[in-house]
């Protein structure tokens, strides 16, 4: 069947007005720092469990709390800007941020591979700073609940998936049946 004659393809929309780009460039930029105040929040969290300053982790927690729901505005924000850039690309409005920058004009390829970049790298660090919080609430909890069952009279074991079993032998101090 061959290639149809150029006058009758279809031209692709070529993005002429770089102010999406760069709306999308500075959503990206404040998204980047809501990672890093997400991730300074989690390691004072980290510091305040490793340091067993426990009584501090509610505010710790409402403030990882308040960051999340400001990253997820954000990225609602930048959901609807990357849309509106997709779409002037030629893209579908789903693109993501690595197809954006593939189809942008320079600098702007390269400005959002930079973001991707960075994103991907703070996103890791955040899921090991929060990786790290969970094994140690983990080993934590395992403790207190030991604690508790030896207080409670009872000898802590554990079943074969790890969970604590207290057998029903107890200690006691008093002998209720006098």
């Amino acid at each position: 069947m061959g290639d149809l004659p150029f006058r009758f393809r279809v031209p692709l929309p070529i993005m002429t007005d770089m102010s999406d780009a760069e709306d999308l460039s500075t959503q990206l930029w404040q998204e980047r720092g809501i990672l890093e105040m997400l991730l300074f929040k989690l390691e004072e969290a980290h510091v305040l469990l490793a340091t067993g300053r426990h009584h501090w982790l509610q505010h710790a927690t409402s403030e990882v709390s308040q960051v999340l729901a400001a990253l997820s505005a954000a990225e609602d924000r930048r959901a609807r800007i990357g849309s509106d850039v997709a779409l002037s690309c030629g893209l579908s409005p789903d693109a993501t941020l690595a197809n954006l920058a593939a189809e942008l004009p320079e600098p702007w390829g390269e400005i959002m591979s930079r973001h991707r970049e960075a994103l991907l790298s703070n996103l890791k660090r955040v899921q090991a700073v929060a990786s790290t919080n969970r094994e140690i609430l983990r080993r934590s909890l395992s403790a207190t609940t030991d604690a508790l069952a030896v207080l409670g009279g009872g000898e802590p074991g554990y079943q074969a998936d790890g969970s604590t079993v207290i057998s029903g032998h107890t200690a006691r101090l008093v002998d209720a049946s006098i």
